[in-house]
């Protein structure tokens, strides 16, 4: 029988007549704090009932959506709030910090993660008791060992996440105003994304500036004397000993004629043994690559797969278990453990032969961190036929590439037998290969695509140099050359990764949102700029070239880098990017103040973005930003107020442009210069400024003047065209009769705050 954990004591509870025993939780208990709900399940698992184990659901505090929250006077001063779907459990996590004994934040292994943590760490103020533990698996060995080495949270790694959080911001909230601006609104950018979305529509224009250009290759189609063979096919490769370029039809005929009068023999034959050696374990660029060229995954699905895989899969073991190590790593690092599991795997699966004498060691890029392993399964010897019933079909496929590719990592190269005839008539050379596979090696368990494996070619008959052929046949074939393919979410990964932008956590988010926001959309497995897309990337590169480019944010990628590894501030990151970025800005606005001439800057309020006077508090000039908006004085007209006879002006409000008064707030005397009516009789304004009005058939109900189409926060309704001398109003119908039995009247326009 076993024993009650001391964490637990006994009450009786009594419901109408039965009498059963209740559990109460005594207080004390550690606490451990992890991101998801599925990997609170498994940790608790593991630990058992005297542990409490609580879900945060990732940030749990941000910088505020409705302002900057950046002090950009005092180095960059983060206001991070709360944020508001997380308020609930925030405060669920807060009570049980407050019966802890211990706290141990269990987040992901990574920057967001640390950040995660560190954040956590600031709303429980408990720092006293507050441990970080992390772990790269989630198994019931590698928990117990992270519980059991707690550490303190990793300060500089937190620093790099924060300083990317706030080039985000700062780049988002002064781009995507200028974009409202000269665009529309509702458009953003960001500092990753727009160079991802860049690197598409410079694609797009390669394509579309290219230009095929002619090109005609031929093949013969030789046989033995002795006719005991079939004929097989070789390609003309060389004309006076130099590669060949036909690039027209008339001389690819000269050239056939030619060939038709020449004797042909065999010049050399070449065998080679050409060795295929086994790809490296995966990290996330090569698996969201590998997953979209073989399983057809986007990057999202691919790491949403993935997260599932390394959180917790029930196997029938008892419950949940992670499945592979974690997903977001540039590190090729294997375990010396998980090596020697794999190499005994192995041995006993596949055979000596297939088991090099050594472990294979990868080497990790250039800018890799090597902070965890690379992506592997958490137990080599479980084979995906062996979970294969537990897993949905995408789970299995993305689960099977993973174990799959990490076991053939530590596999035997393949060797592969390639046989090149040279067969040469006059100053012509042809040439024919055929290559076999003589031993399949890591290719037994991860087949390479399209690989050649002897049998979709003919093979060659045995030849011998100096030896006559018979050509039987010559086949002329025109080509064109084509421009360089879309991308794909493999090349567009691969592109990022070798260029430095982003890190492998970033990709599958990045290419969401040049998506979500319309600014790419897909073509089967390729990725195609929209009108709107090339519109902001031409707007961007016409005055941020210097900072949305690819070697400007691969640099800045290394800075953060830096500040992890604790050779750089992250103010100092964060400054280094600020100033010439805010230069930018301010050429690309090109105002003046009109009240003093001085620079015109972005500011960020309670409502949103505005145009404010750098001279501010001495000069209080701001206007709200809308788009197309003009920001220099408002325009004088020269037509005269109808109320008051002082001078109009033309200005820029929530609506629209409209004519008001110079005579403010005395008079307050406005013209609304849009139509957003239906087809009506368009009459010229007087003055300098034209104005389309739309009347209704009905005259006014006090004056029987003409009413015109006006507008307000309520919708739209028609006015009478003295106002204000005559304030008569008639409701907008919409052209819709009143569906209640009895009533023939017609539903008006009306407006909410909701629109």
């Amino acid at each position: 029988m076993t024993e009650e954990p001391e964490d637990f004591d006994e009450e009786q509870e009594t419901t109408g007549s039965k009498t059963r025993k209740k559990r109460s939780v005594k207080s004390g208990r550690p606490l451990v704090i992890v991101e998801s709900k599925a990997k609170a399940k498994t940790v608790a698992r593991y630990l058992g009932r005297s542990y409490n184990v609580k879900a945060c659901l990732g940030h749990v505090r941000d910088l505020p959506k409705t302002s900057l929250g950046i002090d950009l006077e005092h180095d960059f001063k983060p206001n991070y709030v709360t944020n508001r779907d997380r308020r609930d459990i925030v405060q669920d996590i807060k009570d049980a910090a407050k019966k802890a004994s211990q706290i141990y934040i269990a987040t992901d292994p990574d920057r967001e993660g640390e950040a995660i943590a560190w954040h956590l760490d600031h709303i429980l103020k408990r720092p006293e008791i507050t441990k970080r533990v992390e772990f790269n698996e989630v198994t019931r060995r590698a928990v117990k060992a992270a519980m059991a080495s707690p550490r303190e949270i990793d300060q500089n790694k937190v620093d790099a996440q924060q300083a990317r959080r706030i080039l985000d911001r700062l780049v988002g909230y002064n781009l995507s105003p200028y974009l409202w601006r000269e665009l529309a609104s509702g458009l953003s950018a960001g500092r990753v994304q727009s160079v991802a979305a860049k690197l598409i529509c410079d694609r797009e224009d390669e394509i579309e500036k290219f230009v095929p250009e002619e090109y005609w290759t031929i093949d013969a189609m030789f046989r033995k004397t002795d006719g005991q063979f079939a004929p097989f096919q070789s390609s003309l490769v060389k004309i006076d000993g130099e590669p060949i370029k036909i690039e027209n039809g008339e001389t690819t005929e000269k050239i056939v004629r030619e060939l038709a009068s020449l004797i042909f023999k065999v010049d050399n034959v070449n065998t080679k043994t050409i060795t295929k050696r086994p790809y490296a374990p995966f990290i996330t660029s090569t698996l969201q690559q590998e997953a979209s060229k073989r399983l057809n995954y986007t990057a999202r699905k691919t790491m949403t797969i993935a997260q599932q895989l390394y959180e917790g899969i029930d196997v029938g073991e008892g419950g949940e278990e992670g499945l592979i190590t974690y997903m977001r790593t540039d590190s090729v690092r294997v375990s010396e453990e998980a090596v020697d599991l794999t190499r005994e795997l192995i041995r006993e699966k596949f055979g000596p032969k297939y088991l090099p004498d050594s472990p294979n060691i990868y080497k990790s890029k250039k800018r890799a961190q090597d902070a965890h392993e690379a992506i592997r399964p958490t137990v080599p010897s479980r084979a995906p036929e062996e979970v294969k019933r537990y897993l949905n079909d995408e789970q299995y496929k993305l689960y099977n590439l993973i174990w799959t590719r990490f076991i053939s990592s530590q596999m035997t190269p393949g060797q592969d037998e390639q046989l090149t005839a040279e067969i040469a008539g006059g100053r012509y050379l042809f040439r024919s290969t055929h290559t076999t596979i003589a031993f399949d090696g890591f290719r037994v368990v991860f087949p390479v695509r399209n690989q050649n494996n002897g049998n979709d070619l003919q093979p060659l008959p045995p030849l011998a140099a100096g030896e006559s052929l018979n050509a039987e046949e010559f086949l002329p074939e025109q080509h064109f050359t084509k421009p360089p393919p879309r991308f794909t979410t493999a090349s567009l990964v691969k592109t990022l990764e070798e260029q430095g932008i982003g890190r492998p956590s970033t990709y599958a988010p990045t290419i969401s949102t040049i998506i979500d926001r319309k600014y790419v959309t897909r073509e089967g497995q390729s990725f195609k700029p929209t009108p709107l897309g090339r519109q902001v990337n031409k707007l961007l590169l016409d005055k941020f070239s210097d900072i949305i480019n690819e070697g400007f944010t691969a640099t800045m990628e290394d800075n953060l880098d830096l500040v992890q590894s604790g050779d750089k501030g992250w103010v100092e990151s964060v400054r280094e990017f600020y100033i010439p970025f805010l230069e930018d800005l301010r050429t690309a606005l090109d105002m003046e103040c009109p009240k003093c001439q001085a620079p015109i800057a972005i500011r960020n309020g309670r409502y949103g973005a505005f145009f404010a006077c750098t001279r501010y508090p001495d000069c209080d000039w701001r206007a709200s930003i809308s788009p197309k908006q003009q920001t220099e004085a408002p325009e004088t007209l020269e037509d005269k107020c109808p109320k008051c006879g002082k001078e109009l002006v033309m200005k820029y409000g929530r609506y629209g442009k409209f004519v008001a008064c110079t005579g403010f707030p005395d008079c307050r005397y406005t013209q609304s210069l849009e139509n957003s009516g239906p087809a009506g009789p368009e009459t010229p304004g007087e003055g300098t400024a034209k104005r389309e009005v739309v009347y209704s058939e009905n005259p006014c109900p006090k004056c029987s003047s003409k009413m015109v189409l006006r507008r307000s926060r309520s919708g739209r309704f028609w006015g009478c065209e003295k106002y204000p001398d005559c304030d008569g109003i008639l409701a907008y119908t919409v052209g819709v009769k009143c569906i209640r039995e009895g009533c023939d009247g017609e539903f008006v326009e009306r407006r909410t705050r909701k629109g």
